[in-house]
């Protein structure tokens, strides 16, 4: 770029970083839980899920969301797993904290979750009730200092965010129970489903549906029956999106679906849960140890893969070949019409 102009890239790049770390880091999260091929698979489905691709290149704040909710239930996962006294995950955790509220302030169900996940890990760990008192008071320190430091770096931000309502108003749609169908359309498809509906076929469609649902619940199922300690973390989100849910409703606020991005987490972690689960026949009550079944379970898996992509490719092509928010490309053609002319 030439001197003083604007670079697109050099903007874009932060959350372009974000979104890589994002997929790397839900990897690390479900091999932690000793969950190698459920970590990839999360990792791939988040890589190619369209509405991750569309926020991926976006100069705000949801794919940070994503990414910090990420880093959340990996503090929390180093928090269950751990059994030194350190004050190391509590510092993390409280930074952490700390950056989901400044980046999204909507988000603050979520830092409240995962405040009283952590609480109820610590109170799982065992031992006398000294050692739990000293590890809840370094959990309340930790979350003490983090708001501290939002109140004092986020303070004017609130007040300029109170002058913008008054003057300018509050852009956006009502909260409403199409919207909200919408959003969750969005998390399993990364678009809306009458749009996926139309591209894919009703065959396609209804076929990629039930595959992602029966992924869904076969992950649900093994991470409530085997790690209960992961499933509480993820539950987590799921917990702070509804919570979210309920109080717009109730407070009749304004939404986009963008507004819970971070429920991709949970999505993403239980579908490749549920695929190693299928993969390693451990879903059946007898796990399946024929060459057949096995050949069979990877045939299901690749297929409900290749569904998904299906189901999703007229969105995903559309952002490989044309920009989402076409601003600057119209502005340089209309430049250079008028120089021409």
């Amino acid at each position: 770029a030439e001197e003083h102009e604007f670079t697109d890239f050099v903007v874009r790049l932060p959350a372009f970083l974000a979104t890589l770390g994002s997929i790397f880091g839900i990897g690390c999260l479900l091999r932690l839980w000793r969950r190698d091929v459920a970590g990839l698979a999360a990792a791939v489905f988040l890589a190619i899920h369209p509405w991750y691709i569309r926020y991926g290149i976006d100069a705000r704040a949801y794919t940070f969301l994503v990414m910090l909710t990420i880093a959340g239930c990996l503090c929390l996962t180093w928090i269950a797993l751990s059994r030194r006294d350190s004050w190391a995950p509590w510092i993390c955790f409280g930074f952490v904290q700390f950056l989901i509220v400044w980046n999204f302030l909507l988000a603050v169900w979520l830092a409240a979750a995962f405040f009283t996940v952590a609480a109820v890990l610590v109170w799982q760990r065992g031992g006398d009730w000294q050692s739990r008192r000293a590890m809840l008071g370094r959990l309340v320190l930790a979350n003490v200092l983090a708001g501290m430091a939002f109140a004092q770096i986020f303070a004017p931000n609130l007040l300029q965010l109170q002058r913008s309502i008054d003057k300018i108003g509050v852009d956006g749609p009502p909260i409403s129970l199409p919207l909200v169908r919408q959003s969750i359309e969005e998390l399993l498809f990364g678009m809306p489903g009458n749009e996926a509906l139309a591209a894919a076929g009703p065959l396609v469609f209804w076929a990629t549906t039930a595959a992602l649902l029966t992924l869904l619940a076969i992950g649900a199922i093994q991470t409530l029956r085997r790690l209960p300690h992961l499933a509480m973390i993820l539950g987590a989100v799921v917990v702070a999106v509804g919570v979210y849910l309920l109080t717009a409703t109730l407070l009749r606020q304004y939404f986009y679906d963008r507004f819970i991005i971070h429920g991709l987490v949970p999505v993403v972690a239980l579908l490749g849960l549920g695929i190693e689960a299928v993969l390693a026949g451990s879903w059946a009550r007898k796990p399946a140890a024929s060459p057949a079944r096995k050949v069979a379970a990877s045939l299901a898996v690749a297929l409900s893969l290749a569904l998904f992509v299906a189901s999703t490719w007229s969105r995903t092509s559309l952002y490989q070949t044309r920009p989402y928010a076409p601003m600057r490309d119209v502005a340089e053609f209309l430049q250079e019409r008028m120089q021409a002319s």
